[in-house]
């Protein structure tokens, strides 16, 4: 019998001669040992199965060999995995699966647990189909089931603590345009996950207002201009509230040219970042409107009443015919201009009131003192077709950032003129001022984060609102603070 004729037959061929079947045998054991695998057949009209290796007493595992093998084999699966590994196989006797595999723990003969994984197919049925044969392997996966589950537990622990700061990991693939987040995200944002696309979860819930900064960030990393990530920007919560976020992340691969190809990083929930600024101008606001009530009530009504007594005084030297009465009269002038000035550091210091007809009548007398002081025409234009909802605070927000702006264009602009305008459109509220100067330089559009700009976006923030630099077109600054009516 030549060797193809003998290839073709199975371990138990009745055909083949006692020769062939050692032959073969012997053959498909070295197979199986250089391949550290484990090789079984099962006659399950018996329950009894066969090994072709010594790979059980390798693994110090029971081969159960004989009679009973199905049951006293499945009595060594680890308790946790014995039901899904059982119903496999019963799936696939029934010939609802066309095959049968599964990952489980087996008990050795030293009381320890080891990860194997099983794949098997009955060869042979009975003409109703009933299982009567079946030929499958076994592999010892211990060593790569150990790896996976230390990486799990890693994993844990890692979303445990970002869990813990309030965090959660994001993967990029550039290629894609959105990033993939750990459920924290869903979590911190107040949605169900998968209620949003993952196309939309994220970039759809960053505030227009940020969404040009972290666009650059974003991009300066995967350019490789910048090593690292980082931005602190706002996403919307499913209440409508903003969540403030401090945003990280790294390129873990980058192509010959070097642009990132994916990007790894972390996301925690953090306070207002700007929380900090706006206590301490609402305390300014408050203090500079105490200490000017205090010095219009205060001093300014003490002043007052100095100068009532200093005028009965001096008539009543006028009557005796005394010489003091001219240096009676040049106290009282010095006390009506402290008098004066007091009013003024009172109005400088608390410039908006209902009493005083609120924001516009402020904004005009701003208009007028600075005209006044600097000796450039300043003009105040009002187009307000509703009442202004705004409380003293909110009002006086409006104010500074119209002072500062003012300000700013006087001193630095080179203007010849400057309008200030107050409008409502549309349920929003627009303070605009406007100079024929030389206008912002580019850089200087980009680089503005002065302490003064800086407290007129937050005080603009504070009202719901956002602040824009510009250049008009034909010369000259812009500067505008847009609202809504309802701040």
């Amino acid at each position: 019998m030549n060797a193809s004729v003998r290839a073709d037959r199975r371990p138990g061929d009745l055909t083949a001669s006692p020769e062939d079947q050692a032959h073969l045998e012997a053959r498909l054991e070295t197979a199986v040992w250089g391949a550290g695998i484990g090789l079984r057949e099962i006659d399950l009209t018996q329950d009894c199965a066969r090994w072709f290796s010594d790979w059980c007493e390798r693994l110090n595992v029971d081969p159960c060999e004989g009679p009973s093998h199905v049951t006293r084999w499945g009595a060594n699966v680890h308790p946790d995995d014995v039901e899904e590994a059982s119903r496999r196989f019963r799936a696939h006797l029934a010939g609802e699966e066309e095959y049968y595999d599964a990952e489980y723990r087996i008990r050795d003969q030293a009381g320890g647990w080891r990860w194997l994984f099983e794949r098997g197919r009955v060869v042979e049925r009975a003409p109703d189909g009933a299982a009567m044969r079946m030929v499958g392997v076994c592999m010892d996966i211990d060593a790569r089931k150990d790896s996976e589950l230390d990486l799990q537990r890693s994993r844990k622990r890692l979303e445990v603590a970002l869990e813990s700061a309030r965090g959660g990991m994001w993967d990029l693939d550039v290629a894609g345009g959105e990033p993939r987040h750990t459920g924290f995200l869903y979590h911190m944002l107040g949605v169900e996950g998968g209620q949003d696309s993952d196309s939309q979860l994220w970039s759809s819930r960053v505030h227009p207002d940020d969404r040009p900064r972290v666009r650059e960030a974003m991009r300066r990393a995967i350019d490789g201009t910048e090593d690292l990530y980082e931005a602190e920007y706002r996403l919307r919560h499913a209440d409508g509230t903003w969540r403030w976020a401090l945003d990280r992340g790294r390129a873990l691969e980058r192509d010959a040219s070097g642009k990132a190809r994916r990007l790894v990083g972390f996301i925690v929930e953090i306070a207002d970042p700007h929380s900090l600024e706006r206590e301490i101008i609402e305390i300014a606001n408050r203090e500079q409107q105490r200490i000017g009530n205090d010095l219009h009530d205060g001093l300014g009504q003490d002043l007052t009443g100095i100068a009532l007594m200093l005028r009965g005084i001096g008539a009543q030297l006028r009557k005796e015919g005394s010489s003091a009465c001219v240096d009676i009269e040049e106290v009282i002038g010095l006390v009506n201009v402290a008098i004066e000035n007091t009013r003024s550091l009172a109005r400088g210091l608390s410039p908006v009131s209902a009493e005083r007809d609120g924001l516009a009548a402020a904004l005009q007398a701003l208009a007028t003192r600075a005209t006044e002081r600097y000796g450039i025409p300043v003009t105040f234009e009002a187009r307000v077709t509703q009442c202004l909802p705004f409380d003293d605070t909110a009002a006086t927000h409006l104010y500074r950032i119209a002072q500062e702006a003012l300000t700013n264009a006087l001193r630095h602009s080179l203007a010849t003129a400057v309008t200030l305008s107050l409008a409502t459109t549309a349920g929003e509220v627009q303070l605009q001022v406007t100079d024929d100067g030389r206008g912002f330089s580019g850089t200087a559009l980009e680089e503005s984060d002065g302490l003064g700009l800086r407290i007129m976006r937050y005080r603009a923030q504070m009202l719901g609102g956002n602040l824009a630099f510009g250049n008009g077109m034909d010369g000259g600054a812009i500067v505008r603070c847009s609202c809504p009516l309802g701040s």
